[in-house]
Formats: structure tokens, C-alpha cells, sequence
């Protein structure tokens, strides 16, 4: 239960993250930053919840994918372990580009 309720934190902190985005639609005058203790606070919670989130549903899909391989499955801890390694190779390409400065 506690999974599904991290995603209420993610949704506001997304839609307020849009809200900036459109913003700057605005120009330099429109737009004014959130920033701050709380805002900081608040986005770091939300990266915990979209972590724990990310970390139980990846947990679980050993047990919810099944791959067939002859008469027998891939065993869960290998599509675990895939998935893992997915995120982090994913994680890997999208930090490098944004040190690149997305070039």
C-alpha cells in the first residue's frame, strides 16, 4: 500500500514541474523559480518515493514477467537483474547527457 501511496507525492511535484515549464513561456519577467528550503525539502521527498516506487516495482518482475525458455521459464532473478541493470545503464545515458548539456 505504502508503494502506491508514493505516487501522490510524484504526481504533485510533476504537475508543478509543468506549471514551470509553462511558465517560462512567459519570459524572464513571468518566470520566477521555485526554490528554498522547502522546495527543496519537498523535491527530495518526492525522489524518495519515486525511488522506493521504482525500486518495489522492479523487485516484483520476477515474478510478474515470465519468458518462456524451452519447457522452462527465465528465472526471476535474471529478469530482475535485467531490469536493473536497464535502469541503470538508462540512468548512465540520460546523466551523461545532461552533463554533455544535452549535445
Amino acid at each position: 500500500m505504502v508503494r502506491e501511496l508514493t505516487s501522490i507525492p510524484i504526481a504533485a511535484w510533476a504537475v508543478v514541474f509543468m506549471v514551470e515549464v509553462a511558465r517560462l513561456g512567459d519570459g524572464r519577467a513571468g518566470y520566477q523559480p521555485l526554490s528554498g528550503p522547502v522546495w527543496i525539502a519537498f523535491s527530495g521527498f518526492c525522489l524518495v518515493c519515486a525511488l522506493w516506487h521504482s525500486f518495489t516495482f522492479l523487485s516484483l518482475a520476477g515474478r510478474i514477467i515470465r519468458v518462456p525458455r524451452g519447457e522452462r521459464y527465465v528465472p526471476p532473478r535474471v529478469i530482475v537483474g535485467g531490469m536493473f541493470g536497464l535502469l541503470a545503464a538508462t540512468t548512465i545515458v540520460i546523466a551523461g547527457l545532461l552533463v554533455m548539456g544535452g549535445r
